[in-house]
């Protein structure tokens, strides 16, 4: 590909990957969140699947450096294959994980639909479970530790529900992040009280559509609805 991301993309045919690609690169479901944060330095991309998000914004953002967190063994392959030249070049760091309220062991649940990549979710994990079906689940403070970064320009959350942890546990790590977008899923943002944590440290609306909700420091009314 050469816009808006640039190089070689492996994808599998089977499965969500190809209505992925459509919302990340035809119908640019980030344009918007890239218009509105000028010139980031620093990027966590939470639930990065296949890592299409990641290259959006190192195509659009040249300068910015990239963790990107994925759960799934299977996914997380892809997105090591495909982010590897911003890896090789140090623009990239990948991180095989969920991130969640607090550092545990989780696992799929059961009835995962067959090829739904894009929907990957967990579950903590029983005594009982497979060992080699144990993901880690890691808090945000471990996850900002790992990046290496000083302060997040913007956290980008896709995650498929385990947002409301996030934002239910402890907090403290916001002040780090000056920047969410973030996708919700069923009542997670009720859930979470997204809307008033988030504005307790200092957020406010900058975009709001239908795949997802920009909150931003420092920046007062929202701009598009």
């Amino acid at each position: 590909m050469k816009r808006p991301i640039a190089g070689l993309v492996r994808l599998r045919e089977c499965g969500s990957d190809i209505q992925t690609l459509n919302e990340v690169a035809l119908l640019e479901i980030y344009k918007s969140v890239v218009s509105a944060i000028p010139a980031p330095r620093a990027v966590i991309d939470l639930g990065a699947n296949v890592g299409l998000a990641s290259l959006y914004f190192a195509y659009h953002w040249p300068s910015c450096r990239i963790l990107a967190v994925e759960p799934n063994p299977e996914t997380y392959d892809i997105l090591v294959e495909n982010l590897a030249p911003l890896t090789r070049s140090g623009r990239c760091k990948t991180l095989q994980a969920a991130a969640w309220g607090f550092h545990a062991e989780l696992c799929p649940v059961a009835d995962q639909r067959p090829g739904a990549f894009d929907g990957y979710t967990l579950q903590e994990a029983a005594i009982s479970d497979d060992e080699g079906c144990k993901i880690i689940g890691m808090a945000m403070p471990e996850i900002i530790e790992y990046s290496g970064f000083d302060n997040i320009d913007l956290l980008k959350i896709d995650i498929e529900g385990a947002e409301a942890r996030l934002f239910r546990e402890n907090t403290g790590w916001l002040e780090h992040v000056s920047s969410i977008a973030i996708e919700f899923h069923g009542e997670a943002r009720a859930v979470s009280k997204f809307d008033e944590v988030t504005e307790m440290h200092g957020f406010r609306l900058r975009t709001a559509e239908q795949h997802t909700i920009l909150v931003s420091k420092g920046t007062h009314g929202q701009i598009t609805g």
